[in-house]
């Protein structure tokens, strides 16, 4: 594991990125969980990689042949993820409410 991804959103996906020049690469590691924080710690520990935890907009990920790929995300009315016609993922979460105190 060379670092992981998560989106700033509430949709539950982790990237898990690997080293394409190992042999025999899968490429990256796309999971979703409805925990987050908890899997990203251990696995981060677990890998010593706690630095190269990335909170982010977009996500590129490599996948199992080599080329490149991307993770968009977003809200709407209901959480999705699926495949736009550009081969990209795209993940929606519900928007949730701004708290009153803020």
């Amino acid at each position: 594991i060379t670092g992981i991804s998560v989106s700033k959103l509430f949709d539950g996906i982790i990237v898990l990125h690997t080293n394409p020049g190992m042999p025999k690469s899968k490429g990256d590691w796309i999971f979703h969980t409805p925990y987050v924080i908890e899997a990203v710690i251990q696995i981060a520990l677990a890998a010593r990689i706690t630095p190269k935890v990335k909170i982010e907009e977009t996500i590129t990920h490599v996948r199992k042949n080599g080329s490149q790929g991307t993770i968009l995300f977003g809200t709407g009315p209901e959480p999705t993820f699926v495949k736009n016609k550009q081969r990209q993922l795209e993940g929606t979460s519900v928007a949730l409410p701004m708290p009153a105190h803020y």
